[in-house]
C-alpha cells in the first residue's frame, strides 16, 4: 500500500502541474490507482474482555471501521462495484492464518457489536485457553471479490485481549416439556461447537417419544427450526438453521425419526452458524464401497445410502471389455451375487465394447445389468409441477450418433424437484439426497431420489442445462438475457435481450445505438456463459415484420452461421424464443406513459382497504426519467395489503402486478410481509417504450410491532349451539402480556360447532392450540365431543412482534 500511495502523491501533483503519465502495458496495475481496493481504519472501544456468565448475552466489544463506496476495477476494466470486505481475526499477528467473517458495509464508519458468547466461541475456536488472556487481532479487509483475498488491501490490526470461559451446555428437551431432557452437549474446545449423545444413556425410554424437540441453552433461550419442520432422516452430518426465540409448543420444533439411529446419534450444535447436525454412531453390515470389474475396466460404483449408512445397494456404469464381471468391496467381507438382466433372466455373457447400466444388489443377492443405449433426448419432468418441463437433444459425433451430452433450456420454478428421462425410460436421479451436483441411475420416477434445483440469479428459473450421463454430472447456468453481437466480434453487442417472464421469452431493442445500426447486418446472438447461436440456413433476410427464424446452438464468430438484417427497417423489439429457439420482431412503438402526476395509496388488513379515496390521500409518484417511485414510511404490517393507483396506472395493484415482490414480500392471496413488523415500502413503476408500465415493489423491515394492548377488546361465543350468536361477550382478565377470556355455563350437544368473535374478530380452528381432549377440530369448525355444560377458557398471549396467539382449554 505505500507504493499505491506515493504513485498517487505523484499523480497528483503531475496533474496539477499539467504533465502528462504515460505508461507501458507490463505495469498497467501502477496506473489504476482510483480503482484498486481501499484501506480501512479501524477501532474497538475495548482493549480486554473478561468473559464471564453475567455478560455471555451483551455486548462486550464494539469495533468501528471505516468503508468505501468508491467503484474498483480490475486491470481488464472489470468493475466489481465497491468490492467486498472481510472482518478477519486470529491469534498471529502476521495473519499467516485467520478466521474471515463476511461484512455488508455502509459507506463511512460502521461498527460490528460483538457479544461475550460469540467474542468467547471465536476465542475458543482459534485455540485460546480458558481462563488464560489471550491477544486476539482483528483488521477488516477489503478486495475486488471473494476470490481475491490474497491481493486485498487490510486495514491495521487491532488487539483485545481477551479471557475466554467455558461455554454452559446446551441441552436438548421435549416438545411438549422443555423439563424432559433427551441429551446434554458440551462445548468442544477443538471444534467450537457443542456436542453430545442423542438420546442420552439414561433417556432410553425416552427414545419412541423423542420425534419432536428443541435446543435450550442455560439461560433459557429456546433454538427451534425456520421452516416448521427439519426431519434430519437423508444422510450423514445433515444440517439445519436455527432460530431463537422459540417457545416451547410451537410448530417450529425439530423432528427425529427414532428408527434411523437405534444406538444414537453424535449431535452437534453451532451457535457461531446457528446450525445443528448430527453423525449416526450405528455401522452397518455392508461395505462402504463396491467395484465392478470387467476385463481390464474397473468401475467404482454409487453407494446407496439409507439412514446415511450403505444399504447394500450400489448404482453405476462400465463399458464391457471382457465377457463376464465381477465386484469387489471395501473390507474383509465377500459376497456372491446371481448377475441378471432387466427381465430378471441369468446374463451368461456381456457384450463387449458395449455400456451397461448396473445395479447391484448385496441385499437379494443380484446384479442386475442393462444395456446402455444413448438415447437422442432426455426429458426433464417436475415431480413438484407434475409435467415434462423441457426435451433435451444430445450431442452427436461425426457419424451422427448420440454421445450422451444433453443441451437446451429448462423452465424450472424455484426450489423444483425433478427427475431425467431418456428416449430408452431410464431415470437419472439422486441416491442419496438432493445434489445440484451430479447424479445416478434410478429405476423409479418420483421417488425420494430426485435431482433439486435452488434458484440463482434466474427469477422465473430460466436455466440453460447441460447434462453428461456419461460421467453423471448435469450443471445449469442462470439464464436473464441474451446479448446480440456483431458477426466480426463477440465485443461489439448491438443489443442485450432480457427475459420476459409473462411471454416466456427475450425480449429488448434492436439495435440499441443509432450508429451502429449501419453495420448491424450480419449478427450473432450468445449467453452469458458464451454459447452461442446462429441461423440454420445460413442467411436469413429480414424481408417482413414478425418474420422468425431458427437458431443452433454452438456457432462461433465468422462462420457462415450469422443473421442477417436489413439496417432500412425501423428499429425493432427483438425477441427470442427459448423454447422453439425462433428469433422474431416488431417494430418498437414510443408511447411512453407520463406517471409523473400518478398518486398510490397503500390499502389492507392493517390500515383499511379505502375503495373510496382521493388522489391527495396518497402519496405522488416521483420522476427519474422513465422510473417513478412511491416510498412509504413506517408502515404497520401483520397481514395481506395492496395499492391502489389512479390513472395512467392500473387502479389497483396487488401481487400479480409487480415483476418482483423483493426479498422480505410474499404472494400470500395478496401481498404480506415474510415477518410482522414495521416496514419502509418503495414501489417503483417502469414506463416502457411499448406503452405498457413495469412495476416492483421491495419492503424493508426497520422495526417490530410493539405488543398489543388486548384489555379493553371484548370477546363472545357463538356456534350452532346458539344459532352463531355472540353471547358471553366480555373483556378479558389482564396479567401481562396474557388476556384470559373465560365462557362458563355453556350448553351443548354433541358434535356442536362453535368459535369466538368480537373485537379479535373470529378465532376458531386453525388460529388457536387446543389444550384439551374435550375439543375436536376435525370438522369446519371447533366442535365438542360430548354433550354436556362447558367451561371454555381463551388466552390471547400478546407477542414482542405485534401478532397474537391463542390457546384454548375447556372443562365439563
Amino acid at each position: 500500500m505505500k507504493k499505491t500511495r506515493i504513485y498517487a502523491a505523484v499523480m497528483s501533483m503531475a496533474l496539477a502541474l499539467g504533465l502528462t503519465l504515460t505508461s507501458c502495458d507490463d505495469d498497467k496495475e501502477m496506473f489504476q490507482i482510483s480503482d484498486l481496493p481501499t484501506q480501512s481504519t479501524m477501532a474497538t472501544d475495548k482493549n480486554a474482555v473478561v468473559i464471564s456468565n453475567d455478560n455471555l448475552g451483551q455486548t462486550v466489544c464494539t469495533l468501528t471501521y471505516s468503508a468505501s463506496d468508491t467503484e474498483i476495477k480490475s486491470t481488464d476494466g472489470t468493475s466489481f462495484g465497491a468490492g467486498a470486505y472481510w472482518l478477519q481475526y486470529t491469534l498471529d499477528p502476521t495473519f499467516a492464518s485467520a478466521e474471515s467473517k463476511s461484512v455488508v458495509p455502509n459507506p463511512g464508519n460502521n461498527t460490528f457489536s460483538i457479544t461475550g458468547l460469540d467474542l468467547n466461541t471465536m476465542a475458543v475456536k482459534l485455540g485460546a485457553k480458558y481462563d488464560v488472556p489471550t491477544d486476539i487481532y482483528f483488521r477488516i479487509l477489503h478486495a475486488y471479490n471473494e476470490n481475491s483475498k490474497e491481493t486485498g488491501v487490510a486495514s491495521d490490526p487491532i488487539t483485545v485481549k481477551v479471557t475466554p470461559m467455558e461455554v454452559p451446555m446446551i441441552t436438548v428437551v421435549s416438545k411438549e416439556d422443555i423439563d424432559v431432557v433427551y441429551a446434554t452437549l458440551q462445548i468442544n474446545a477443538e471444534t467450537g461447537r457443542f456436542e453430545g449423545t442423542y438420546p442420552a444413556a439414561d433417556k432410553k425410554e425416552a427414545w419412541n417419544k423423542a420425534w419432536n424437540f428443541y435446543f435450550v441453552d442455560t439461560k433459557g433461550v429456546v433454538y427451534g427450526c425456520d421452516d416448521d419442520w427439519s426431519k434430519p432422516d437423508e444422510g450423514v452430518n445433515r444440517s439445519y438453521k436455527l432460530m431463537s426465540g422459540r417457545s416451547v409448543g410451537d410448530d417450529y420444533s425439530h423432528w427425529f425419526d427414532p428408527g434411523i439411529a437405534a444406538d444414537g446419534v453424535t449431535m452437534w450444535f453451532d451457535l457461531g452458524t446457528m446450525e445443528w447436525g448430527f453423525i449416526f454412531n450405528k455401522t452397518s453390515e455392508y461395505p462402504d464401497k463396491a467395484t465392478a470389474v470387467c476385463g481390464g475396466n474397473k468401475e467404482e460404483l454409487k453407494t446407496v445410502l439409507d439412514a446415511g449408512l450403505p444399504s447394500g445397494v450400489y448404482t453405476g456404469k462400465i463399458t464391457a471389455s471382457a465377457s463376464s464381471i465381477s465386484f469387489e468391496y471395501s473390507g474383509d467381507k465377500t459376497f456372491d451375487v446371481e448377475v441378471v438382466d432387466a427381465d430378471g433372466n441369468k446374463l451368461s455373457a456381456l457384450e463387449v465394447g458395449s455400456d451397461y447400466i448396473i445395479e447391484l444388489n448385496l441385499v437379494d443377492k443380484k446384479a442386475i445389468l442393462k444395456l446402455n443405449l444413448i438415447s437422442a433426448t432426455l426429458t426433464i419432468s417436475s415431480n413438484d409441477q407434475g409435467k415434462p418441463l423441457a426435451v433435451l437433444h444430445s450431442d452427436v459425433d461425426a457419424d451422427g450418433n448420440p454421445t450422451g451430452v444433453y443441451r437446451g433450456f429448462v423452465a424450472f420454478e424455484a426450489d423444483d424437484h425433478f427427475t431425467a428421462i431418456d428416449g430408452n425410460g431410464v431415470h437419472y436421479g439422486v441416491n442419496d439426497g438432493w445434489d445440484q451436483f451430479s447424479f445416478l441411475i434410478n429405476n423409479e420416477e418420483g421417488d425420494g431420489h430426485r435431482n433439486f434445483w435452488t434458484p440463482g440469479d434466474a427469477v422465473n428459473g430460466l436455466c440453460y442445462a447441460v447434462f453428461d450421463i456419461n460421467n453423471a454430472k448435469w450443471e445449469v447456468n442462470d439464464v436473464t438475457s441474451f446479448d446480440v453481437v456483431s458477426k466480426e466480434s463477440a465485443e461489439v453487442v448491438y443489443a442485450t435481450l432480457k427475459y420476459n417472464a409473462e411471454t416466456g421469452r427475450f425480449e429488448g431493442a434492436y439495435p440499441g445505438d443509432a450508429e451502429v445500426w449501419n453495420s448491424a447486418w450480419n449478427f450473432y446472438m450468445v449467453l452469458p456463459n458464451g454459447v452461442m447461436f446462429g441461423c440454420d440456413d445460413e442467411w436469413s433476410t429480414a424481408e417482413g415484420i414478425n418474420r422468425s427464424y431458427k437458431l443452433v446452438a454452438g456457432r462461433s464468430i465468422g462462420d457462415n452461421y450469422s443473421s442477417w438484417f436489413d439496417p432500412s427497417i425501423p428499429p425493432v423489439t427483438m425477441r427470442v424464443d427459448p423454447v422453439s429457439m425462433t428469433w422474431d420482431w416488431e417494430v418498437i412503438a414510443t408511447d411512453k406513459k407520463d406517471l409523473s402526476g400518478v398518486s398510490i395509496i397503500i390499502v389492507g388488513s392493517d390500515m383499511g382497504w379505502h375503495e373510496d379515496w382521493a388522489p391527495e390521500d396518497g402519496i405522488k409518484m416521483t420522476a427519474n426519467g422513465d422510473v417513478y417511485t412511491a416510498v412509504f414510511e413506517n408502515v404497520a404490517l401483520t397481514d395481506q395489503f395492496g395499492f391502489r393507483a389512479t390513472s395512467p396506472a392500473a387502479g389497483w395493484l396487488g401481487p400479480d402486478n409487480f415483476a418482483s415482490l423483493g426479498d422480505n414480500l410474499v404472494k400470500d392471496g395478496n401481498i404480506k410481509a415474510k415477518t410482522p413488523g414495521i416496514y419502509k415500502i418503495t414501489v417503483t413503476a417502469t414506463a416502457n417504450a411499448d406503452g405498457t408500465i413495469t412495476y416492483t415493489v421491495d419492503g424493508q423491515k426497520t422495526g417490530n410491532l410493539p405488543a398489543k394492548d388486548l384489555s379493553n377488546q371484548a370477546q363472545g361465543i357463538k356456534g350452532s349451539f346458539n344459532g352463531w350468536t355472540v353471547v358471553n361477550q366480555s373483556k378479558p382478565a389482564v396479567n401481562g402480556n396474557i388476556y384470559t377470556y373465560t365462557f362458563s355455563g355453556i350448553e351443548m350437544e354433541a358434535d356442536a360447532e362453535f368459535g369466538f368473535d368480537g373485537d379479535l374478530n373470529w378465532v376458531g380452528k386453525g388460529g388457536l392450540t387446543v389444550n384439551s381432549d374435550l375439543v375436536s377440530e376435525e370438522g369446519g369448525n371447533l366442535s365438542v365431543k360430548e354433550a354436556g355444560t362447558y367451561t371454555f377458557t381463551l388466552i390471547a398471549t400478546a407477542n414482542s412482534d405485534g401478532t397474537v396467539s391463542y390457546a384454548l382449554s375447556a372443562t365439563k
